[in-house]
């Protein structure tokens, strides 16, 4: 009688495992995933020569769009390749 549970228990334990990596890989690739407009601004922002100022897509400034996607202005011109470490 103890084979029947234990293999019921090893079935319920591995499709707890497969869902928790399924969920885990499903969020990290939406997290990874930013908004057209900040790679936009990023453009602009290169093609300017990382001068924020000078960025404007739609009606909103470089750093509006940053905070937009949750990222703060240095945050947001290291993504875009313009400040280094």
């Amino acid at each position: 009688m103890e084979k029947p549970i234990e293999i019921i228990a090893l079935i319920l334990i591995s499709l707890v495992i497969i869902i928790f990596i399924y969920y885990m890989l499903a969020s990290r690739s939406k997290s990874n995933e930013l908004p057209v407009e900040l790679n936009k601004a990023c453009l602009e922002l290169i093609k300017n020569g990382c001068n924020e100022s000078l960025v404007i897509i739609g009606s909103k400034g470089f750093e509006k769009i940053c905070e937009e996607n949750g990222l703060f202005l240095v945050e947001c011109k290291k993504y875009c390749g313009c400040l280094y470490e």
